[in-house]
């Protein structure tokens, strides 16, 4: 596996070669300080390479997420991982949007890389546990956050919680003992609460986003 190095602390990269230079089959073939020579190189040359290790906060006018977009926009299909101090929510979803294979926290051990390698070898993705509870924390967040805006009565709790097990309108009708009319009409409510159409994007929406 060729793995290229953008970093632009000397001390992280040459830590990250000494990591990598144990495990087998796995070769550094090229080095950067700087997302602009990055992607002069590569825009260049191609990307003669299987695994990018990535920082976020880079020297210059570009940064590691610039360097990620640039990547999208290149229609780049080889592997990413992140290697960065930042373990911010917001880092880490845009990365993840941006299609890293791995965010790992500077400050954790090689153990961490080896596994994120093990995971990229299967197709899988990896994150470390900071960054996992970061998540977490973001999404409690934002739940909180949505429930706080949208305020449900008492039925129309009920209704969305129906509504998430599946149940048409009639099924809630009955067990609710509430004609199917009030259940549409109470659903037509709660949809326009969050601002959804159907009751796919209804259900979509409550599950991540709202605490019921």
């Amino acid at each position: 596996m060729k793995v290229v190095l953008l970093d632009d602390h000397t001390l992280i990269r040459k830590g990250i070669k000494i990591i990598l230079s144990e495990i087998p089959d796995v070769e550094v073939v090229n080095e950067f300080s700087s997302a602009e020579d990055f992607c002069i190189q590569t825009s260049n040359v191609g990307y003669d390479f299987d695994l990018l290790f990535l920082d976020i906060s880079l020297k210059g006018n570009l940064s590691g997420i610039d360097v990620l977009e640039y990547l999208q926009k290149e229609k780049y299909d080889k592997g990413v991982f992140v290697l960065s101090a930042f373990s911010d929510s917001y880092y880490v979803k845009t990365c993840i949007e941006l299609g890293v294979n791995a965010y790992i926290i500077k400050n954790n051990s090689e153990e961490e890389i080896v596994a994120a390698l093990d995971s990229f070898s299967k197709g899988e993705k990896y994150f470390s546990q900071e960054v996992y509870n970061s998540l977490v924390k973001s999404q409690e967040v934002t739940r909180k956050t949505l429930s706080d805006q949208i305020k449900l009565t008492k039925r129309e709790s009920e209704i969305l919680r129906e509504v998430i097990n599946g149940l048409s309108s009639n099924e809630i009708s009955e067990k609710l003992f509430i004609s199917s009319r009030t259940v549409d009409t109470h659903r037509f409510n709660i949809m326009k609460k969050f601002g959804v159409k159907n009751s796919a994007e209804l259900v979509k929406k409550a599950l991540n986003d709202y605490s019921i």
